[in-house]
């Protein structure tokens, strides 16, 4: 599916290559799968909000993990997700959302998982940023460019 709905993070990963873990080259927080189809943004009634990328790491998806996230604080990411949906519909991979920024892809066919967290963990920060605009992103070959953009009412 080429296009997703998220907010770039200007946060720097540390993260370097180790077997089976490939670092993410691109901070961003997936709010909507859209599959094929990209709409045109709009602008969103909702007003600007501060969020925290937390230190706080999973591996994900939980079943069959194939990430390693960094965990997002903060109530307006969870509004903005709903008004999303509720605009644009999507796809969806898992039912819960999980507001995270993913660090490191999983490309390991028996991954320990324990081992590639506190790896991880030695190498990543906590940062608070203003969401004021999401952007409408084109995922295709992994390249994540930002072909769209709506701002929120600051």
């Amino acid at each position: 599916m080429p296009y997703i709905v998220g907010v770039f993070v200007p946060v720097r990963l540390g993260v370097g290559p180790i077997e089976g873990l490939v670092p993410e080259r691109v901070p961003h927080i997936t709010l909507l799968y859209l599959g094929e189809k990209a709409p045109v943004l709009e602008p969103i009634p909702l007003k600007c909000f501060a969020i925290r990328v937390t230190r706080r790491l999973v591996a994900l998806p939980p079943h069959r993990p194939r990430s390693i996230a960094q965990l997002v604080e903060g109530r307006g990411i969870h509004v903005l997700r709903e008004y999303l949906v509720s605009k644009y519909g999507g796809r969806e991979r898992w039912s819960d959302f999980v507001p995270h920024v993913t660090v490191a892809r999983i490309r390991a066919k028996h991954p320990d998982i324990g081992a590639y967290l506190e790896y991880v963990r030695r190498h990543v920060g906590e940062a608070e940023m203003t969401v004021d605009s999401v952007s409408l992103i084109d995922v295709k070959g992994g390249s994540y460019v930002e072909v769209g953009r709506a701002s929120l009412d600051c």
